[in-house]
């Protein structure tokens, strides 16, 4: 493999973690502005809509909440929820000025975008920082030298 293709390989990996780390820092940025100033209700399942794919079953909550202004409102999950059922009561957050734009209130629910983000992220960009040290420490400490191995003493 050539120096040239390696350089723009580690620099396509480093990029493409800093794009994804940019990702997190905006996606948390988001979830931040809305928990500002956010209200917290109880919802409860309504409906629970299930999508079938290739070897994959997604299930979407339908919640409804009242909000502050004594209005009900209903909105998706948009995940795959944690097998709620029609009943269930479930914890709410939503902005007071548009009750449409609600989320269960949860930490995964709430960071799991951000946290996939940022993980990728890491990982893209730590990969060549990774073997550009490795490196730097061979350089730096010289190649590794193994001692002989010593030959077995016979008893006398």
């Amino acid at each position: 493999m050539s120096d040239r293709f390696l350089y723009w390989l580690l620099s396509g990996f480093f990029t493409l973690g800093l794009i994804m780390l940019a990702a997190a820092v905006w996606e948390s940025r988001q979830t931040a502005q809305f928990l500002n100033g956010a209200e917290r209700a109880e919802g409860e399942v309504v409906r629970v809509t299930v999508s079938m794919g290739p070897g994959i079953r997604l299930t979407d909550a339908h919640v409804r909440f009242q909000a502050g202004d004594g209005q009900w409102h209903v909105f998706r999950t948009g995940y795959d929820s944690r097998g709620e059922v029609v009943g269930d009561r479930l914890p709410v957050i939503y902005r007071p000025e548009d009750p449409t734009d609600a989320r269960v209130d949860g930490l995964l629910s709430l960071w799991f975008v951000a946290a996939v983000w940022a993980f990728l992220g890491v990982s893209f960009a730590g990969l060549p920082v990774f073997w550009l040290f490795t490196i730097w420490r061979q350089v730096r400490d010289g190649p590794v030298m193994r001692r002989p191995p010593r030959k077995p003493r016979l008893p006398s």
